[in-house]
This record gives structure tokens, C-alpha cells and sequence, in this order.
């Protein structure tokens, strides 16, 4: 038996060992060295750049000291094999190595203060050894000794000693020529000290006091860089922050996820800076941004007309609203006033617009007191946008914007019979249509435009498309708006019109666009020409309204002020099915744009008082501006903008003035992100998806603390198929509200996918359906939200509520404060093995069977039918006295009697006959397994049900329930199943470990109706029961039960809780436990002279101890590949392991 390590997905060096920066090899710029320590071992690695390609070379062994490493540096280097290094250990002494194939030698320079340190930072100066010590004291001593000292035992008194931390100081960092120091602590600061130039020569231990305190760290600090213009410190608040000398903070750096920026790199030579964090990203930026401000700020007054007709005594003219095309700020005053600005300002530059840079384009004081105005989206720089504007009285006036802000008046017409309301220029996907006018009047009548330019980009004609009529509700109006082109079996064109209110729903229309010409300026809408929706979902953004609804990649994506964005699926018919919604960044609870650059999706939205541009990719803020908050007038940057100028402008109105910001996004597309992020907190369940024995490669979902599940990729090296490749994430699934404890997959019958069944906090249960062809594919396919299902609704029952409880007929309770800890799944037709029973239940393959272990001690059971998307709940079990902690289920197929025995009476029955027996197996924190029959359930289950079965696949359509997140049936029905239904059996209890079982494995034996159970817990032992299944019947029906033959249990299987375990073969397991050790066991028969005929007393025998870099492991899960298995641990980090077949 060989084992193979891959790569940790969690870049190892992140936690421990520690890297050290590369040194040039007789400057030989084609190589580099690394010294690579942790705990007490030290090993030294060659980075070789050959043909564009990096080659690792590491020494063949390990050097192991006596104590802790804390710190490194090199002395003299010859081969990977010979090199002599000083080491500063964990009792402040120093170790001067030096090592050969043959022999290694030491030598120990103790410092006179035998202390316990949490932090040291070594340097040569000469043939000096200088050291910073941190000790657990919260105190700095600084100590030297020569690197040549006398061999045996050295002591050297401690020159300087620094207080001022209030808690233990975690690293420490010296400058160039050792005239600074600085150190970070738990107290959250970062201190600087400015060191005596002749502190070496002191005699005795000399006080000094702190140079500079800095503050704004909001967690501990772990880590700091002196370089010659600033400090560069990291943190538990996964920032990177910038400051001067002077104590100021020049620069705050994100984008890691969870809790931790663990390793802080720097090139001085080159400027950079590399953070790696706790969610296993890399990330690189530049300190240029740093030198100077990267937004340039602009407030400029609206100049004042000295002589306005009708103005009477109305108050000084006042700036409404505002837009912004490239960069030209466009703005619409009280008065009726129309202004221009070009700002040709770049960040940093001192001269700023002022009121007579304004230019006057038109003064109509038909649109004073109210109007309002929408921009054309940007399409190229040299072509016209459109500027439409809207009053009280049910005017539209258009102008032309060309590129600099230059407009002229196109055409004016009464487009309502009152106040427009609304104004949006829409886009129509797959189409030559362009400049589509969307405006809305009272009584929630929407024209649609068509705006049709000559070839001069001059106004030749205006054309209606259609008139919509939006349903009832209290703001009926239009906030955005997307229509779509389709043909349909004539050819013909037909448009759908998806549509978002103020009042947060999405309404779909669908027809033909019969254009007319609007010859005199005006149109008369009569009722016969409304448009109404074909469906409508209501309130899907809240009640604040909907702001954005986009296009991309097929799919129609929809973002509101409730903070959602959420992606839909359109069919050729017009319906419209969501596939998911996220929240985009927590806080940022008003989007208002979404944008899609290069795979990245960019939000544009407000949190509290500032405007905020997110990247979803980088997990950053690319622009945060203090702008008051969303409700007033702005205008920012369009995509095309973003992408030529790498600057963002916005514009907004504030105490009666115009303020103009412009701000540097260059370093966004430098793509800083060397390694993308894995999951920011701790991974805490795993199922494998997908394995191919052909290519090796495997699919796996993880679920995190962060409330996300990570799809990982695994291939095999291109160079040896024993190995890993870096592990590839494919996609991040969002929507629990907290830690995702529980994952379970099943075959789905769409093709080559594979439902994903996901549990977290608040009884969350959710279905995905996660596309496995294309293992290969750096997008990870189109992962989709199947269903939703909150496990508490099962709780609701009829009753006399008030209020809106009151109309629906139900009472609710609140949401309980269980989580779901455990979920097994697999479809039902594994139970049908036979093709009468196919025949019979020809749906089964659709059908699901789900299982969920709650915290409550509650084991919930349903049905889900893929064709519909819903849940039906099926039973609910209650044994245990304690939280469930884990679940398997097991198929027993029955050899012996098959459905064909009992002929036609058999298609006559009520209940379904299965030949395979399902048994559900499940454990808590009591330290029992509980054993349930589940086929005789599940069958009357589908006797029932049976008529509903052979519908039309297609006729889910025809509910309006279908077109959102998938759905669970009627409630009174499901209790109804479930009170009529055949609870499963409890067939049998096994007492096995002293405490809490945390995982559960199961095998067969091969050839026999017998199976081992594996069970590991917290009281560190490993518990193999072996059992038997027996069958007996009653007519048709099966009766199947479990009898417990043997069980022997390994008592201290490893030295603490033992957290998975798993089979490789029928007799093979391998466990893991936060002790971060993986064992290999094998059952074997020991021989006994009482022997039992069927062999000797069975025992386990450990074949293989390995240590794992995982810490806090908490699943273990295997697939097999070819030549061997893939065993995938994960907790702090994930890792994997090749076993070679034997």
C-alpha cells in the first residue's frame, strides 16, 4: 500500500510551515531557494523557471530540532543538502545548523532570559546574529551574539528591553539597517520603535520607549512589514491596511473572505505586496495607489439665470436631477433648467470645475417644479445617446447627447394624460431593435418607444410598439424594464416584456410589436389596446421596488432594494422559473446595476450613507463614495465607461450642489487574484458529486461556516496520475443564512446531473441541480436552486390567525432555532429493481427519497419529485432524546423472491412491492444507532400517490407556482400523508459508544445478505458492527430485519474525537480525528480456540498512520479513481490523498 499527498487546497504554507522569501542562487535569476519551517522541522525546496514552466526540488529530508521554530535566516547555502541556517527557537535561544546527508550539527546560543516567546524575528549584520523576541510577557528583548560562537552552551545577556503591548505580541520585523522595529500584538496595535543606534553595546537590560502607536485595525494584527515610504500590516479583520510614518492610514486592502489574512509578502524592489488569507487566496497590489489620493472630489453650484420668465417670487433655482454620459454631467434643475458640465479632471490634478463652466442648453418652463430624465445606454463613444425628458402634464421631450456633452432638442410630444412617471430605456435582447422608450403614466399605463435615428444619428421618427398596463398596487409604475425577442414556428417575431414596479414584483408580457407612427406629436391610448401580464411575481424584491433587470449568458438576472439579486431561467414560451438569488455583499441591502465584466459580476448599489461598487470575484469594494445615501438623484459610470476610461465617475446632488467624484478602478484589472479564494471559514460537511474512473477526475461540494458551498474540481498531475493538481473551484453556491452542516447528493434523471441536497441553520433544506458533463469547465455549468423548504412548515396547521394568518387559514409558528446536522438522499427507483415495477411507477426516477437529522432530535423525512420541484413531507421520526449527529441509509436486495412471484395479483395491489429493502441508519449525541425500515413507507407512499404519477411531465406549466423556487405541496395535504401514511419502522437500537457518534459507514460483505457498520464518536474509539439481514413475508409484503451478529471496538483509536470514517473495500476503512492523524485499518479474523464455524474473533489491524495539515477536521469522504482512491478531509482547509490500489 502507497500513499500520495496532493495539494492542500488551503494553501498549506498559509498556517504552517511558513515561507520564507526567495533568495537568488549565485544570482542566478532562473532559480530560487526556500527555507521551509514549522513546528521543528526544516527542509529546504529549489524553484526552478525552465521553459516558461516551475520546477520544485525539496531536500530528501526533514531536519528535526529539539524545540519549536520560530524564525529562520540563511548563513551560507552550497547544495539542497549542505547549507547552514540560524534558527531562533521557542525558549529565545538560537540554534546555528548546519546540515549534511551524513550528520547535522548545532550550535545553541541560549539568551540569558529563558523565557517561553510567541514570536522572534532573527538577522545577520556581519558576523552578528541580532534577535527581536516576543515573549509572553508582552514585552520585546533584543538580543545579539556572534554567528561564529564556540561550541556547548552560550549565553548572552539581553542588550534592550520594550514594553508598551498590552497583550502577546505575534510577530516582529526589523528594517533595512536595523534602525526600526516593529510589532504587532493581540491589543490590536502596531507599534513602532525607533532603536538606540549603539543599543548593542548597553550593558545590562536598558527600557526604551515606542516611537509611533497605530490604530485602526478592528481584530488582532498578525503580521507587519517595514519598507522605506510606509508600514504594510495584516489582520484578523482580513484587511491589509497602508500607513505613513506619520501615523496615517493611506490605504485599506480587501477582498479576503472569513476571518483571517494569515502571510504578508513584499518586493521592495517591485513595489508589491502578497497576502495570502484563511480562504486560501493570494492576492497581489501595488503601493502606487498609495502615494496618492485615488479619488478626485469636485462640489460646483448651478449658475443662476438672472432673468427667468414666469419665475415670479419663487425661490433661488435648485439642481432636481442629475445624469452623467461619459464624462459630462448632465443636469436638471427646478426651474426647467437644462445644464452640461465636462469634467476633464483626472484624480489627483488641483483644478476643479466651476459654476461658469456650466453650459445652458435649454430653459422650458413646462418642465419646472416637476420632471424628470433617463440617459440611453452607452454604446460607442462617437455615437448619439438619447435624453428623454417628462413632466406633469404627460409630456416627453427629447434631445440628442453627443460625446461631449453637447445636446439638441429632437422632438417634443404628449405621450399621457398626466404625470409620467417613470422613464427607462430599455434593452431588447436578440434583436436589431434599439433605443426602446419605456414611459409610464397614471393608472400604470407604459408606452413602449421606438426611437428611430437617421443615418446622421438625427431624430427621423418615433413609433409605439405596444402599451402595457401594469396590475394594481399603490406605486404603479415601471423601475426597469428587459424585452426579449423569440420566434416562434411561423418566424414570426414575438417579444417578451419582462417588467419590474416600485412595488418590488416582476410582471411578463408577451406579444407581437406592431409599430405605429406618431405623426402629430400626440397618441391617444384607448382601453382596448392594453397589454396584460401574462403572469406576474409578486413582491419578489420587496416592497421598495426593482431596479435592475438584465441579460447575461441566457439567463435574466433581477436586482431590487431588498439587497437580492436573482437569476431566472425564460423559456421560449415567456415563463420565467428562478434558478437562485444571493445577496451580493452583506450590507449592501440597495442594489441598484448590476454589470458583468470578463465573468465578474460588479454591484452597484448604497449601503447606509455611502455609494458602493462591488466585485463579486474579487470579494472587494472596487469604489466607495460618501455620497448621503441612495435616496436622492445620481449618475455614475456605464460598463462601456468602466472598461475604456479604468475610471469610475459619479455624479450626485447634495445641499444644492452638483458634486462631481472621480475615481482610479485601474487596479481592478490588473486581476490581483494569483489563487482564488476556497470557503472563508471553517468547511464543515463534504459529498463527492461526480467521479470518472476514466480520467480520475471528481467532482465535490463543500459546505462552510460562511454560510456557502464550494464546488471543487479534482484532477490527477499531468505528470503522474498518482498525483493531485491544484484543486480548481468551479463555482460558490450563496442563500443559507448560516453554516451549511449538512450535504447529501443523489442521480438526477436530467441527463448527466446530480441533485445537491444542502441543510443549515433555521431548517433550511434546499435542492440543486449541479451539472457533472463538463467536469472541465471553468465556470462549473449552470448550477441551479431546484427547491427551498423550510423544515418548521411542517408545523403549520389550520387555525383562527389574524391579520394576513388570518386569510391564508394557517397559524405558524416562528422559526426554531434547530439546524439540520444531517441528510441522506437517494432515488427511489434504487428500490424498484425490477422492470414491472418500473412499469408500474414509471416516475420513480424522478422521485427522491430525503432524510434530515435535526438538532431537535427529530428526523424529518419527504419525498422530492424533480418533475414539479417540490417537497412532500412523508414522516417524521422521533427516537433519540438527543441531536442527531449523522445518517447513512443502506439498499439490501433481495435475492431470494422477486416481483414476477406473485403474477397479476401483484398489479392489483394498492401498495407497491419492492425486492429491495431500505434502511435508514441513524446516530446522536446518546451514543445509539437507530435502524428504520423504510420500503414499507415509501411504498404506500407511492400507492397513493399513484394516479398523480402518470401525469404529464409538462403539465407543471400550467400552475403559476411553477415559475418560482420550486415549492412544497399543499401543507394540509402532506399532514394528511403523513397521519394516513405508514410510519417506518423502527426495526432495531444499537448501543455502541459512550458519547456523541459522530459519522457512520457502511459495507458489504460480498457474497453474503451481512454488513460491517462503522461508527467513530467522541470518545475516541472506532466501533465495527457486523450484522445480517433477514427477510420474511406476510403475503406480498416484505418484512425485513437487521440481527446484530459481532461488534468489536478499537477504545482509543486515536488520542481525540474522531470525526469521520469511511470504506475503501468491504474490509478497509480509513478514519480521521482532530488529532490531524489519518489511519488506515483493515478487519481481519483473529484466530481463537473457541472460533465460531464462521471464522475466528474479528479485530482491527492498522496498516497506515498519517498526519494531515487540516486542522479542526470535521468530514472525510473517498471516490474512486483510477489505480486507486481519492480520500478528501476538510475542516480549517482541505486536503487529499492518493491510495494506490493494492
Amino acid at each position: 500500500m502507497s500513499w500520495t499527498q496532493s495539494h492542500s487546497a488551503p494553501f498549506s504554507s498559509f498556517f504552517f510551515p511558513f515561507l520564507i522569501a526567495p533568495k537568488e542562487v549565485h544570482s542566478n535569476p532562473s532559480s530560487a531557494l526556500l527555507l521551509v519551517f514549522g513546528h521543528k522541522g526544516l527542509r529546504t525546496a529549489m524553484i526552478r523557471y525552465e521553459d516558461d514552466s516551475l520546477r520544485l526540488e525539496c531536500s530528501r529530508k526533514v531536519t528535526e530540532l529539539p524545540d519549536w521554530i520560530l524564525d529562520v535566516c540563511w548563513v551560507a547555502f552550497h547544495d539542497l543538502e549542505h547549507l547552514e541556517v540560524v534558527a531562533v527557537t521557542a525558549h529565545n535561544a538560537v540554534m546555528v545548523l548546519r546540515t549534511s546527508p551524513t550528520e547535522d550539527t548545532a550550535v545553541v546560543i541560549q539568551s540569558e532570559v529563558n523565557c517561553i516567546l510567541y514570536s522572534a524575528r532573527a538577522r545577520l549584520l556581519g558576523n552578528s546574529i541580532v534577535v527581536a523576541a516576543g515573549t509572553v510577557f508582552n514585552r520585546i528583548l533584543l538580543w545579539h551574539s556572534e554567528s561564529e560562537a564556540s561550541p556547548g552552551p552560550t549565553r548572552v545577556a539581553v542588550r534592550l528591553s520594550l514594553s508598551g503591548h498590552q497583550g502577546v505580541i505575534f510577530s516582529l520585523g526589523f528594517n533595512e539597517d536595523l534602525s526600526r522595529l516593529v510589532s504587532v500584538s493581540d491589543d490590536r496595535t502596531i507599534r513602532l520603535w525607533n532603536l538606540p543606534l549603539d543599543w548593542k553595546a548597553l550593558e545590562g537590560m536598558e527600557q526604551h520607549a515606542c516611537a509611533l502607536v497605530l490604530y485602526g485595525h478592528t481584530s488582532r494584527v498578525w503580521d507587519a512589514r517595514l519598507l522605506p515610504g510606509c508600514i504594510v500590516s495584516i489582520g484578523e479583520d482580513t484587511t491589509c491596511r497602508v500607513w505613513s510614518y506619520r501615523g496615517e492610514c493611506l490605504q485599506v486592502v480587501e477582498g479576503h473572505k472569513g476571518r483571517n489574512v494569515w502571510s504578508l509578502a513584499v518586493s521592495r524592489e517591485r513595489n508589491l505586496v502578497a497576502t495570502g488569507g484563511g480562504d486560501c487566496s493570494i492576492r497581489v497590489f501595488t503601493l502606487k495607489s498609495a502615494e496618492r489620493d485615488s479619488e478626485c472630489a469636485m462640489d460646483v453650484k448651478i449658475p443662476q439665470l438672472q432673468s427667468i420668465p414666469e419665475a415670479g417670487h419663487r425661490k433661488p433655482d435648485a439642481p432636481r436631477s442629475v445624469l452623467l454620459s461619459g464624462r459630462t454631467a448632465i443636469c436638471l434643475t427646478s426651474d426647467g433648467c437644462l445644464y452640461a458640465l465636462e469634467m476633464d479632471t483626472a484624480p489627483g490634478a488641483t483644478a476643479t470645475p466651476v459654476e461658469k463652466d456650466w453650459v445652458h442648453i435649454l430653459h422650458d418652463p413646462e418642465f419646472a417644479g416637476y420632471s424628470i430624465m433617463a440617459l440611453s445606454e452607452f454604446c460607442d463613444p462617437q455615437e448619439l445617446r438619447m435624453l428623454a425628458l417628462g413632466n406633469l402634464r404627460g409630456y416627453i421631450k427629447l434631445l440628442s447627447v453627443a460625446h461631449r456633452g453637447v445636446c439638441s432638442v429632437e422632438a417634443t410630444w404628449k405621450a399621457h394624460e398626466g404625470k409620467v412617471f417613470s422613464l427607462n430605456w430599455v434593452s431588447c435582447i436578440n434583436s436589431s431593435l434599439s433605443s426602446l422608450l419605456f414611459s409610464c403614466g397614471p393608472e400604470g399605463i407604459t408606452i413602449c418607444w421606438d426611437i428611430k435615428p437617421s443615418e446622421g444619428h438625427h431624430l427621423t421618427a418615433i413609433f409605439t410598439l405596444a402599451t402595457l398596463i401594469l396590475p394594481p398596487s399603490k406605486h404603479r409604475w415601471i423601475s426597469a424594464a428587459l424585452v426579449v425577442q423569440d420566434i416562434d414556428d411561423c418566424d414570426k417575431s414575438i417579444y417578451s416584456i419582462i417588467a419590474g414596479d416600485r412595488k418590488g414584483s416582476l410582471h411578463v408580457y408577451r406579444s407581437e410589436f406592431v409599430p405605429t407612427l406618431v405623426e402629430d406629436h400626440s397618441i391617444t391610448v384607448t382601453g382596448d389596446k392594453f397589454m396584460e401580464p401574462l403572469y406576474s411575481l409578486r413582491g419578489v424584491h420587496g416592497p421598495n421596488g426593482v431596479t435592475c433587470i438584465t441579460f447575461h449568458n441566457g439567463s435574466v438576472y433581477t436586482a431590487g432594494r431588498d439587497g437580492y439579486c436573482r437569476q431566472y431561467h425564460l423559456s421560449l414560451e415567456g415563463r420565467m422559473s428562478e434558478l437562485t438569488k444571493f445577496r451580493v455583499v452583506k450590507g449592501m441591502d440597495w442594489i441598484e446595476r448590476l454589470m458583468f465584466i470578463d465573468g465578474d459580476l460588479l454591484a452597484l448599489g448604497f449601503h447606509t450613507t455611502d455609494m458602493i461598487l462591488y466585485s463579486c470575484n474579487q470579494n472587494k469594494y472596487i469604489v466607495r463614495i460618501n455620497c448621503g445615501g441612495g435616496h436622492r438623484s445620481y449618475g455614475f459610470s456605464s460598463k462601456q465607461e468602466l472598461l475604456s476610461a479604468k475610471e469610475a465617475f459619479a455624479v450626485y446632488i447634495k445641499q444644492s450642489a452638483v458634486c462631481l467624484r472621480v475615481a482610479s478602478i485601474e487596479a481592478y484589472f490588473t486581476k490581483p487574484v494569483l489563487q482564488p479564494a476556497f470557503v472563508g471559514r471553517e468547511a464543515v460537511s463534504l459529498s463527492v458529486l461526480h467521479s470518472d474512473l476514466t480520467s480520475g477526475t471528481g467532482l465535490v461540494a463543500v459546505g462552510s461556516e460562511d454560510c456557502s458551498i464550494c464546488l471543487l474540481l479534482l484532477q490527477p498531475s499531468a505528470s503522474n496520475d498518482r498525483d493531485l493538481s491544484p484543486c480548481k473551484v468551479l463555482k460558490t453556491l450563496q442563500g443559507h443564512i448560516s453554516s451549511v452542516r449538512a450535504l447529501s447528493s443523489s442521480p438526477s434523471c436530467h441527463g448527466n446531473c446530480r441533485l445537491l441536497f444542502s441543510g443549515g441553520a433555521r431548517a433550511s433544506l434546499k435542492a440543486w441541480l449541479v451539472p457533472v458533463g463538463g467536469l472541465d469547465s471553468e465556470n462549473g455549468g449552470d448550477v441551479t436552486l431546484e427547491a427551498e423548504l423550510f423544515l418548521h412548515q411542517d408545523s403549520l396547521k389550520p387555525g383562527r390567525g389574524k391579520g394576513k394568518a388570518k386569510h391564508k387559514g394557517l397559524v405558524s409558528e416562528l422559526p426554531p432555532e434547530c439546524r439540520v446536522m444531517a441528510l441522506v438522499s437517494f432515488p427511489i427507483s434504487e428500490l424498484c429493481s425490477s422492470d414491472l415495477e418500473r412499469g408500474i411507477c414509471p416516475h420513480t426516477s424522478a422521485l427522491h427519497y430525503v432524510a434530515a437529522g435535526c438538532s431537535d432530535a427529530v428526523i424529518k423525512q419527504y419525498v422530492y419529485n424533480e418533475k414539479d420541484r417540490s417537497f412532500c413531507a412523508l414522516a417524521q421520526l422521533t427516537f433519540h432524546d438527543r441531536c442527531i449527529l449523522s445518517m447513512e441509509y443502506l439498499i439490501h436486495r433481495d435475492t431470494k423472491k422477486t416481483s414476477t412471484d406473485a403474477g397479476d395479483d401483484f398489479q392489483k395491489r394498492d401498495t407497491f412491492f419492492f425486492n429491495s429493502c431500505g434502511f435508514l441508519f441513524s446516530a446522536a449525541t446518546d451514543g445509539k444507532i437507530a435502524v428504520w425500515s423504510l420500503d414499507r413507507a415509501i411504498s404506500e407512499w407511492l400507492g397513493s400517490q399513484g394516479h398523480s404519477l402518470t401525469k404529464d411531465e409538462d403539465s407543471s406549466l400550467k400552475e403559476d407556482s411553477a415559475h418560482s423556487v420550486g415549492k412544497t405541496v399543499s401543507l394540509t395535504s402532506d399532514l394528511t400523508a403523513c397521519e394516513t401514511g405508514q410510519v417506518p419502522d423502527l426495526t432495531t437500537s444499537i448501543e455502541v459508544h459512550q458519547s456523541g457518534i459522530n459519522d457512520i459507514a457502511i459495507s458489504s460483505i460480498t457474497g453474503t445478505d451481512s454488513y460491517h457498520i462503522a461508527t467513530v464518536g467522541d470518545d475516541n474509539a472506532l466501533a465495527v458492527t457486523h450484522f445480517s439481514v433477514t427477510t420474511s413475508y406476510y403475503g406480498l409484503n416484505p418484512r425485513a430485519n437487521i440481527v446484530v451478529q459481532k461488534q468489536f471496538i478499537e477504545p482509543s483509536a486515536h488520542y481525540s474525537s474522531i470525526t469521520g470514517v469511511r470504506f475503501i473495500n468491504p474490509d478497509v476503512l480509513v478514519t480521521t480525528s482532530i488529532d490531524q492523524r489519518m489511519v488506515v485499518w483493515q478487519i481481519v479474523d483473529r484466530p481463537s480456540p473457541d472460533a465460531t464455524p464462521d471464522g475466528g474473533i474479528p479485530s482491527l489491524k492498522r496498516l497506515a498512520c498519517l498526519p494531515h495539515s487540516v486542522a479542526d477536521v470535521s468530514s472525510l469522504r473517498v471516490y474512486h479513481s483510477r489505480n486507486g482512491t481519492v480520500v478528501v478531509l476538510c475542516g480549517i482547509g482541505l486536503q487529499c490523498f492518493f491510495m494506490q490500489r493494492l
